[in-house]
């Protein structure tokens, strides 16, 4: 193995990095989510139609807690791709601007990058502010 990884796809213990963590959670945890509430549902069915309190109980909390999994695995996903997005930001801020190739692109994934709108009220080129004197950005 290499000893100086790539920066922008750390190893981690669980030997994926964290888009890849991403990509493997965030559908694991909306489908947790979606069977959870398909069971609570069923569970609430089966009270309404008079069915032993022991059956749909014990349905219900299983249902509760597919749910609570599923925000739970999906919460971990949403961060593990907020990290890499940072790391990878980072560490293009780091190296600086990159070649020609890639000027003026996000360093994610090749898109334009968003607009910045700076709302602290500084004035900004030639000491206009935003929204003020017909122009509604820089």
């Amino acid at each position: 193995m290499d000893a100086s990884p790539d920066r922008h796809r750390p190893e981690h213990r669980d030997g994926l990095d964290d888009l890849t963590v991403w990509r493997i959670d965030a559908p694991l945890g909306l489908l947790l989510v979606g069977a959870g509430v398909a069971t609570a549902i069923d569970a609430a069915t089966r009270r309404a139609g008079g069915s032993g309190v022991l059956r749909w109980a014990g349905q219900g909390t299983v249902g509760l807690t597919l749910i609570n999994a599923g925000l739970s695995v999906f919460g971990e996903a949403v961060k593990r791709r907020a990290v890499h997005e940072t790391k990878a930001l980072l560490a293009d801020a780091a190296t600086g601007p990159g070649t020609d190739d890639d000027a003026g692109t996000h360093p994610l994934d090749g898109r334009a990058p968003a607009r910045v709108v700076d709302l602290s009220g500084r004035p900004g080129p030639a000491g206009r502010r935003p929204g003020r004197g017909g122009h509604s950005s820089w």
